[in-house]
């Protein structure tokens, strides 16, 4: 038994001498195949160079940040400064006081009135005669006037039906038109009877009428003027507004182009305003 076993570790050793030798042979006859471990190790040595500048760039940008805040900051704190005295310059014109009223020096009229209005005659027209003229005021028919505010004096009379019409009573200012005119009536003559010799322009009138208004221009009440007689062409209707009687207007510049005599007496007084005068709103009146 003892020699069977000794056979067998001789192979045995004899193997392990072999490999032994085996080995040793190729780590020296193949030193060139290190360098590949290297190769792979080169790479790794990329990586930390590739993090080293990462690393450097962060401090790069630490360093702009803080000079860049203080630079906005500058900037922030000089723009209310400036804004400051912008606002302060307007306000020294604001303290200065207002210039004195100006009606404080106004001078008195103290010229020419108008008779009737008592207004100041700056138009020079103070002596010329006063111009009545017979309107309508029927029905809608009537309306509008023309020239009825142009008047000095207006007198609303009753004729009949409820029905009345004005009397326009001109001299401060003339119109160029005036209507619609309409025929006289008795009442007309004791209406103008103080206004000095006056001009009356109308529309004819009845045969009653007509005796009556000749009879008072015969003494010198007015100066009759009508669609007949002198001044005739001055009255003309006008289509327009409708048909005959409600469309006859007066042409009131060229029937006092050749006028003659003098203004009329006043027929209300005027003066100075008192200290508690206000003005009015307006005048309203009705008739029956």
């Amino acid at each position: 038994m003892r020699h069977r076993s000794r056979s067998i570790r001789i192979p045995v050793l004899f193997a392990a001498a072999l490999l032994a030798a085996s080995c040793s042979s190729t780590e020296t006859s193949f030193p060139p195949t290190t360098p590949p471990p290297p190769t792979t190790a080169a790479p790794s040595t990329v990586a930390p160079d590739t993090a080293a500048p990462a690393a450097t760039d962060a401090p790069a940008a630490d360093a702009p940040a803080p000079t860049a805040a203080p630079d906005t900051a500058a900037a922030d704190t000089a723009a209310p400064a400036t804004a400051a005295p912008d606002t302060a310059a307007p306000d020294t014109p604001a303290t200065t006081d207002p210039p004195p009223p100006t009606t404080e020096t106004l001078v008195p009229w103290t010229g020419a009135h108008h008779p009737l209005t008592g207004l100041p005659a700056v138009n020079g027209l103070s002596r010329l005669p006063a111009l009545a003229v017979k309107i309508g005021n029927n029905d809608i028919r009537s309306l509008p006037q023309v020239g009825l505010e142009a008047a000095d004096i207006v007198y609303e009379a009753h004729i009949e039906n409820n029905v009345t019409r004005f009397l326009g009573i001109y001299q401060s200012q003339l119109p160029d038109r005036i209507g619609l005119v309409r025929s006289a009536r008795s009442t007309d003559i004791d209406l103008i009877g103080n206004l000095k010799n006056p001009y009356f322009a109308y529309w004819g009138s009845n045969e009653g009428v007509g005796a009556e208004v000749s009879a008072a221009e015969s003494v010198g009440t007015f100066v009759a003027r009508s669609t007949s007689g002198v001044g005739q062409e001055n009255f003309v209707r006008d289509d327009a507004r409708g048909a005959s009687p409600f469309n006859g207007f007066l042409n009131a510049q060229g029937l006092m182009a050749a006028a003659t005599g003098t203004a009329p007496d006043p027929v209300f007084q005027y003066g100075d305003l008192p200290a508690s005068a206000v003005p009015a709103a307006g005048a309203r009146w009705s008739t029956p």
